[in-house]
């Protein structure tokens, strides 16, 4: 069986280019903190998470944000498969922040691959 070759490239949060995981998480982060509506010529790109880091922290919260996770990414990056037995939000209302943990697996490379944050209000 023939090994898919495949390289994703972009500009990074430094400048750098940044190419295959690096580009497809790269891309992930943009997805979530971008608000639907902000890309003028692709208004449906990006997700609502911002609207829920004001809420109370609660279960039902983070559910709704491990829903608009799954939902945006899905619908934004055809290059991924979010894996969701492994994707978790945990809140911590202590440090008023949730940590989300996303499993991925990226089309044409191998393994599964892990982005993960600390969201807070106001956290791009």
């Amino acid at each position: 069986m023939e090994k898919l070759r495949v390289k994703y490239s972009d500009i990074g949060l430094t400048g750098n280019p940044s190419i295959n995981v690096e580009a497809v998480l790269q891309g992930v982060r943009t997805i979530l903190h971008t608000r639907i509506g902000e890309r003028m010529f692709n208004r449906k790109f990006g997700s609502r998470l911002e609207d829920y880091l004001f809420e109370p922290y609660t279960f039902v919260t983070s559910r709704l944000i491990l829903g608009e996770i799954l939902s945006s990414i899905t619908r934004n990056d055809t290059r991924v498969q979010v894996i969701t037995k492994d994707t978790k939000v945990i809140m911590n209302p202590d440090k008023r922040q949730y940590e989300v943990v996303i499993a991925i697996k990226i089309k044409g490379l191998e393994g599964i691959h892990t982005y993960s944050e600390n969201l807070t209000p106001h956290s791009k």
